[in-house]
């Protein structure tokens, strides 16, 4: 399974001798992805006693603590 890594740090890691693991690094695709805030964290997620739901209505069906949609939103002062 493809993973991210932090390419500038793992460069600074290799010795500057080491050509051509640096050019692999260098010239290694890069992935598009993004940041997801998950249910427990998202400013639109509330839990009250039995009680959980969300305030988006593509949350409604299946709202969790580890899932995420496209309309989560970090709650304030989470960071």
């Amino acid at each position: 399974m493809p993973r991210l890594v932090d390419a500038d740090k793992l460069m600074q890691m290799i010795p500057t001798e080491e050509y051509n693991a640096r050019m692999a690094i260098t010239y290694a695709p890069t992935v598009d992805a993004v940041p997801v805030v998950r249910c427990k964290d998202c400013k639109w997620f509330h839990i009250h006693k039995t009680a959980i739901w969300c305030e988006k209505e593509e949350g409604l069906n299946h709202p969790q603590y580890d899932r995420f949609c496209s309309f989560g939103e970090m709650r304030e002062g989470d960071n």
